[in-house]
């Protein structure tokens, strides 16, 4: 159900949530991980996510419900192939990125790009459109993508490779205008100094004016926290880089979270009535030894401008919470939405997905 003039309304009122669907709770790939969903042009879904060493996808005809035998995409031979995002662009193409992490400590980390013209039957070989340093503290992380009104297309990623001294990390972004073909340099568009963006992920919203990126910020407020950028689609990144104190670098949690609280790994997207939905995985304390036991998946709705982001809603909260980590979030509908977790769940670890539908927060209180 549309939730009528909502994009109208929403503007005025901060007071949306999720409503999470227990029934719709699906297990895409057993082991799977790090997913990432679009909806093609043909109406079908694409799924691409880690399994084993390389990248993989699936295709769903249901909206979710069941899903195609998975395809492999990468055939990385140094290490580990991770870090998916995918795109179809208006022509059709797909574009996969990935992150190529060599164990081997003689080759470099780099964000590579594949193509499929047969709706993700087929991938062409790894392109190589950036390489960064061999070692783990020089490494390059993260991709995404976003295609410009003009047909540009734009690749996001972490950077760590101009930065061996320190423990800083960058935002770069590369831009190809001939649909993946080529990319240019990189360039540095978010960076504070001393600290360590991360986790990029780029939305144009459905102003036609604007472009936010998302990123995790450990400048902020303590630990890793959701933090949005800001520039505009007719000269994209003009001032850049966005640093500390820049009025387009904000907060977008309508109450801040707690300095001891970890919020890292956020992911945004924009339903087609208005609503901003951004995921992150949230932990109250610091991690137990061991790691990631107590950080759980979050999801909080916004504005249409990607402001004033409501309380959080849990997913998995039917589930008792588990471990649900590597979020993402995917508009599947005018006022439903599709949130993807690395999680183990009755037993069993993989990539599983959630349906949830927006409604006004005192419907769900």
């Amino acid at each position: 159900m549309l939730l009528a003039g909502c994009l109208n309304a929403h503007a005025d009122d901060p007071g949306w949530t999720v409503r999470w669907l227990p029934e719709s709770l699906v297990l895409i790939q057993r082991g799977g991980g790090y997913g990432r969903m679009v909806r093609l042009q043909d109406s079908r879904l694409l799924c691409v996510y880690s399994h084993g060493r390389q990248v993989w996808c699936r295709t769903s005809r249901d909206e979710g419900r069941t899903w195609e035998p998975e395809v492999q995409a990468t055939r990385y031979p140094f290490g580990v192939a991770t870090n998916a995002e995918v795109l179809q662009l208006r022509d059709g193409t797909i574009l996969l990125a990935a992150n190529g992490r060599p164990d081997d400590k003689v080759h470099p980390f780099t964000i590579q790009c594949l193509r499929s013209s047969d709706e993700g039957g087929t991938w062409s070989p790894a392109q190589t459109v950036y390489e960064a340093g061999t070692t783990f503290q020089t490494g390059c992380w993260e991709p995404a993508l976003l295609e410009l009104p003009d047909g540009t297309v734009q690749l996001y990623f972490a950077n760590e490779a101009p930065f061996p001294a320190t423990s800083e990390q960058e935002i770069a972004l590369v831009t190809s205008p001939d649909a993946g073909a080529s990319w240019t340099a990189p360039r540095r568009i978010i960076f504070r100094a001393r600290h360590r963006d991360g986790m990029p992920v780029p939305l144009a919203l459905r102003d036609g004016k604007t472009l936010v990126v998302a990123i995790e910020d450990n400048g902020l407020n303590g630990d890793m926290k959701p933090v949005l950028c800001r520039t505009t689609l007719a000269a994209p990144w003009a001032n850049a880089p966005i640093g500390g104190t820049s009025p387009d670098r904000w907060n977008p949690l309508a109450n801040p979270l707690p300095r001891q609280v970890y919020a890292g790994a956020p992911y945004l997207c924009q339903t087609t009535a208005g609503h901003t939905i951004l995921s992150f995985q949230y932990r109250e304390h610091p991690a137990p030894k061991g790691g990631w036991s107590t950080t759980r998946a979050a999801v909080c709705v916004g504005d249409p401008e990607a402001r004033q982001f409501g309380e959080p809603a849990y997913p998995f909260a039917a589930e008792g919470n588990p471990q649900s980590i590597w979020n993402s979030v995917f508009a599947k509908g005018p006022d439903r939405i599709t949130l993807v977790s690395s999680a183990t769940i009755r037993g069993t670890g993989g990539l599983w997905a959630i349906d949830g539908q927006i409604v006004p927060q005192k419907q769900n209180d």
